[in-house]
């Protein structure tokens, strides 16, 4: 059976008590749940109950737990005389923009280029300028979908092969399957006033909602938004939410009198996703068999005796479960055809639970209208697992 691709009304998520109360006072407009914010600040800025130094050239990564949260300090061995641009942090490396040409393990980092970096080795990601962007235009917005394509943004008006023109305020997709642009959104249609510059992007793949980051606050909506804020923004609805605001928990972001920019951002939602029944590890027969059976449509008691028996579980009433499955919905349209359903989203599901990987996970599973080839399949199952 296959249901309908919207959201239904979410209830109040299960977290700890320090996730929930962080969730609950900073974030509690947002639509997507955040849990961890990686970021770099305009200036050097003591935070957290770590007291972190965090310079432009560092990542910062907040826990989220109860404010100020513990701020921690990721390395990329990045000098104070450089500052970062743009970050993202996949899985297994983590992706960054640098303000000026440097050095860094034998690869030249500049304002045009992505680099890589997987915890030993750097290598070049991507280079703008092999696409018609001249020097002195920056890459100052960096996301990542399918943990394939690159979401970039530049902070002047680029000529991209194709005709495609963008300005400082749109975002704009790079297919690595074709080596082609596309216009992810134009900023004028989203909302962003005119002259004001898109700072940095997260995107998250299980409900394809942006977060975002402005050189200077604006007020949209009747709402006002400061240059730290994060800001999650629906590109279809052009509806935007505040997901956190970082000087409501530390003050510290505006204790030289004016408010410090959240200049690059990288974010983490709901972890563990497919542990549905809380005992601590992932079972087709059990995790598998629940998420199936939720997308069949079925509720209540026939989750619940799904899972009786199985040690060490925590989240077994049919309440709980009724609870959670609603919270986890977004994060089931594996195959993001925009369905979910469960032959293809809960077959997928039960296959890797089982071990089964490449052609042997996504032979006659997969709907017609995927959006996600079978590696990228894997990877998001692979994220739902982490």
């Amino acid at each position: 059976m296959r249901t309908p691709s919207h959201s239904p009304h979410r209830p109040t998520p299960r977290y700890g008590i320090g996730l929930l109360l962080a969730l609950a006072t900073f974030a509690s407009h947002a639509l997507t749940p955040i849990t961890e914010l990686s970021f770099s600040p305009s200036n050097a800025i003591v935070l957290g109950t770590t007291n972190a130094l965090v310079k432009p050239s560092n990542v910062g990564t907040d826990d989220l737990s109860n404010a100020p949260g513990v701020v921690t300090l990721d390395t990329l061995n990045l000098p104070s005389s450089v500052r970062l641009l743009a970050l993202h942090k996949a899985t297994d490396a983590s992706y960054f923009v640098l303000d000026q040409a440097y050095s860094i393990g034998g690869v030249l980092a500049g304002p045009r280029r992505v680099l890589r970096f997987d915890g030993a080795n750097y290598s070049i990601a991507f280079d703008a300028a092999g696409y018609s962007v001249p020097d002195g235009v920056r890459i100052d917005a960096l996301g990542m979908v399918n943990n394939t394509d690159f979401l970039l943004s530049f902070d002047d008006t680029v000529s991209l092969p194709g005709g495609l023109v963008a300005n400082a305020e749109d975002l704009l997709r790079f297919k690595v399957d074709t080596s082609t642009f596309v216009s992810h959104f134009k900023g004028v249609n989203l909302g962003i006033p005119a002259g004001v510059n898109l700072q940095d992007v997260h995107f998250f793949d299980h409900n394809r909602q942006v977060l975002l980051t402005l050189d200077q606050a604006v007020t949209v909506g009747g709402t006002h938004y400061k240059a730290s804020d994060v800001i999650e923004v629906n590109p279809v609805t052009n509806t935007w939410e505040l997901a956190l605001s970082p000087s409501a928990r530390d003050a510290r972001w505006r204790s030289d009198g004016s408010e410090t920019d959240l200049v690059a951002l990288s974010a983490r939602t709901l972890q563990r996703v497919l542990d549905i029944d809380a005992n601590g590890f992932f079972a087709a027969g059990y995790d598998g068999v629940i998420a199936a059976r939720y997308l069949f449509g079925f509720g209540g008691s026939s989750l619940a005796a799904a899972v009786a028996t199985l040690p060490a579980a925590t989240r077994t009433t049919p309440g709980d479960l009724d609870t959670y499955m609603a919270l986890i919905r977004p994060f089931l349209d594996v195959d993001a055809d925009g369905l979910y359903d469960a032959a293809t989203d809960g077959a997928l599901i039960i296959r890797y639970l089982n071990g089964l990987r490449g052609a042997a996970l996504v032979n006659g599973v997969v709907g017609a209208n995927a959006r996600r080839n079978t590696a990228q399949i894997e990877w998001y199952l692979s994220e739902l697992v982490r």
